[in-house]
């Protein structure tokens, strides 16, 4: 029998906003669909999806009640429980479930689905309408299942804060391997049931190149898929992050790690380009730097390991309009993670540039995967 087995993590947001926003406001739900890998994936983003909450209460209401069923309390406390007994159950834990409305209260969601269909045998089948299916068998597919999909959820949630202001991620809501199949009830699968109008907060990026990254996720060369995937580990730990200071770290880590790995991907015969030599020249970053000093190749390799010079080259090639400022940008972020390092400021006195940084890096995320054949060598 056909079963699908999904990956569900859903974030959300209390916070709210001004009817004069500057961001961009739509009152219909935007969905993307795309393929990872062989799995089908789907992201909702804007209003609560019910069924998805009505699924992960079952599961939760089956935790109750083995909670809830004390041993001093009752005496068959280890009897497995017949079919019947499991669903009667349930529904009185479902029943209290239901009075908290905790995550009713958000304005805004970030549901990320995975799934991926699998043929089961018969005889892993409960005769039970909650969870029917065999819980041996439940658990070795959530276990082969739920650290790819965790992951990809990361690295998804994490392009996602790209193009959508990051306190959407304020609240992990659901987060799980759930399964569906055709004539049960579901226990953790959803189907999309968006109801009621609502308005969702976008940045100035256009919704179009998230839809573009993530149908071209499978075609991202291997040398930047293993990047990208270091990269959005330290920026999707900013995406909760309260402290100022982790914030600002994590995302000054993903842009150093991103600049570094990039670099080295830049085919040497770039660095001969001659605008691009009187482009860092103009920079000034070392004074005693010429141009016949940036064509012998032993010097050069000595200037090439300042992160600065680094940047500067990865911003002409990409956005040669904006390089300057960025270049600029970046090294403002750069003093402060020197003088942090260095001890030469005091933390609680540091008014941190988050919004900033966090823009830059997404602005080269973004360049890097439009323009990856401008950097990268042949593969």
């Amino acid at each position: 029998m056909k079963v699908k087995l999904q990956f569900f993590r859903v974030y959300c947001s209390k916070f709210g906003y001004a009817s004069k926003s500057r961001f961009i406001t739509s009152k219909d739900p935007i969905k993307i669909k795309f393929k990872l890998e062989d799995n089908d994936s789907l992201i909702v983003l804007g209003k609560r999806c019910n069924s998805i909450f009505e699924a992960s209460n079952v599961t939760l209401a089956n935790a109750m009640r083995i909670i809830n069923s004390s041993p001093y309390e009752n005496n068959d406390f280890k009897k497995e429980l017949t079919p019947k007994e499991l669903d009667i159950a349930i529904e009185k834990e479902l029943k209290e479930l239901n009075k908290d409305t905790e995550t009713l209260d958000c304005n805004f969601y970030v549901t990320i689905i995975i799934e991926k269909e699998v043929d089961i045998s018969e005889e892993f089948f409960v005769n039970s309408k909650y969870f029917w299916l065999n819980d041996q068998k439940a658990l070795s597919l959530d276990k082969q299942f739920r650290n790819y999909a965790s992951d990809k959820a990361d690295f998804i949630a994490a392009t996602i804060s790209i193009y959508i202001s990051n306190w959407v991620f304020q609240k992990i809501a659901v987060n799980g391997i759930f399964f569906s199949a055709e004539g049960k009830q579901t226990f953790g699968v959803p189907v999309f049931q968006m109801n009621g109008e609502f308005n969702h907060i976008l940045n100035g990026y256009e919704l179009e190149d998230l839809f573009g990254f993530l149908n071209n996720m499978n075609s991202i060369p291997k040398c930047l898929e293993e990047l990208l995937d270091l990269v959005m580990h330290y920026k999707v730990a900013t995406l909760r992050e309260k402290d100022p200071f982790k914030s600002f770290i994590f995302n000054f880590l993903a842009l150093e790690i991103l600049i570094n790995k990039i670099f080295d991907l830049i085919p040497k015969t770039k660095l001969n380009d001659m605008n691009l030599i009187d482009f860092i020249l103009s920079l000034d970053v070392n004074r005693s730097l010429t141009k016949e000093k940036w064509k012998n190749g032993k010097k050069r390799k000595s200037y090439l390991k300042n992160l600065g010079i680094k940047f500067a080259i990865i911003s002409y090639l990409l956005s040669p309009g904006t390089a300057l400022n960025d270049y600029n940008a970046f090294n403002g972020f750069k003093s402060i993670r020197n003088d942090i390092a260095h001890g030469n400021v005091k933390l609680n006195y540091l008014k941190f540039p988050i919004a900033e940084l966090d823009a830059l890096l997404n602005q080269y995320l973004t360049l890097i995967l439009k323009f990856q054949e401008k950097i990268s060598k042949n593969k």
